[in-house]
């Protein structure tokens, strides 16, 4: 906040900036850098393929308007 108002041109020392901020009512709260989206242990193992599903392809997929990539 300081940083701020010295840029601005004002010439307020951090305990100056403290008392208007304490009298105005003003808290300061920090950004987050990031949010954690998921809680996951890397020594956790993969689960069972309970539904049998085979994902290997016999054949290439089909290209769209015919177009190969």
């Amino acid at each position: 906040m300081v940083k701020k108002l010295r840029k601005e041109g004002y010439q307020l020392g951090r305990y100056q900036v403290r008392h208007i901020m304490r009298r105005l009512r003003l808290k300061v709260t920090q950004r987050v850098a990031y949010k954690i989206t998921t809680k996951r242990k890397h020594a956790d193992s993969v689960p069972d393929n309970l539904l049998n599903q085979n994902r290997t392809l016999t054949q290439p997929p089909p290209t769209r308007f015919g177009l190969a990539m």
